[in-house]
């Protein structure tokens, strides 16, 4: 039988400290559930309600507990009442979050435009649970877009952007992923959505993009080159015309070296583009000096290019 825990809301008469003394108003019940069985040749599925709940607030913070100072401010935030909407006064549709980190703020001494800046410059994980395909029941799932148990962190997409994720915080929780040796699910259809909302969101004349240069990696290019084939049909249906360079073209451009190592190019990157550090993650850095080869490679056609954009390019 599970077990109970009761909360007991006291309220104390005006003019009455003990306990003894008080009047029980109200309480409510919490039910952890009893040791739930173990399922599997080796016992590896456990049979159990809300395990997506406990696994990613233990994830995030165990995470949180692990990290190292960055000199950001780390907030790890578990909410109540996901399953019925979030939107309850400890829910994660609540104020809450805002409010606490409004105080932080106030706190360090800034003021309602400093936290309007620091909330632009902040970056949000929202941890949830994915459905795996049923290995006995493979028809409940997706044909062609579903996870699969044990193959890593699921990357989460919405058209109607009910998940966190677009373009840009996918590509840097995936690097957050390659840098801690994470597997990540990889689907196409993700892909091909992210690379559309950034197209419809920032509406660019061209695309740029490596050629495929295979040399060594047997294991990767495969899937490098499915990733890049969907992302030429998103350039194609959006009428983008698409420029192709080698790696070696990008050194060049960027440097004036076609040897040049991933330091030289990503330090040129920065001060060409009059950064105040080098672009992070690496893929950031790589996409601008993919855009500054264009530029370098078509000249007579930069000025129509970046007749948008105010300043240095």
């Amino acid at each position: 039988m599970p077990s109970f825990a009761v909360r007991f809301m006291w309220m104390a008469t005006l003019g009455m400290t003990s306990r003894s003394r008080s009047t029980l108003t109200s309480f409510s019940t919490i039910s952890p559930f009893a040791r739930t069985p173990l399922l599997g040749e080796n016992e590896e599925y456990i049979l159990s309600p809300k395990l997506d709940d406990l696994e990613c607030a233990c994830g995030c913070l165990e995470g949180f507990l692990a990290a190292k100072e960055s000199g950001n401010i780390a907030v790890c935030c578990i909410f109540d009442n996901e399953e019925v909407g979030s939107s309850t006064k400890q829910g994660a549709g609540s104020p809450f979050l805002r409010d606490t980190l409004r105080r932080i703020a106030l706190c360090l001494g800034k003021d309602e435009q400093d936290f309007q800046m620091m909330l632009a410059r902040s970056f949000l994980v929202s941890a949830d649970n994915a459905h795996a395909q049923h290995p006995n029941h493979g028809e409940y799932a997706d044909p062609d877009n579903c996870p699969y148990m044990n193959e890593g962190v699921v990357i989460k997409f919405n058209a109607n952007q009910h998940y966190a994720t677009d373009g840009r915080s996918c590509a840097v929780f995936r690097a957050i992923c390659t840098d801690a040796g994470v597997p990540f699910e990889r689907r196409l259809d993700e892909v091909y959505a992210g690379i559309r909302e950034v197209i419809e969101r920032t509406q660019p004349e061209v695309l740029a993009i490596e050629k495929l240069f295979y040399q060594h990696n047997q294991t990767t290019v495969i899937g490098v080159a499915e990733a890049r084939g969907v992302i030429l049909l998103a350039a194609a249906q959006a009428g983008l015309p698409i420029y192709e360079y080698t790696p070696m073209q990008v050194k060049q451009a960027v440097t004036g070296y076609g040897k040049a190592v991933k330091k030289q190019v990503q330090e040129m990157t920065r001060v060409l583009l009059h950064l105040p550090a080098v672009p992070k993650p690496d893929d950031t850095a790589d996409a601008l000096a993919m855009a500054i080869t264009f530029c370098h490679t078509n000249g007579n056609q930069l000025n129509r290019y970046t007749r948008r954009v105010a300043g240095p390019i």
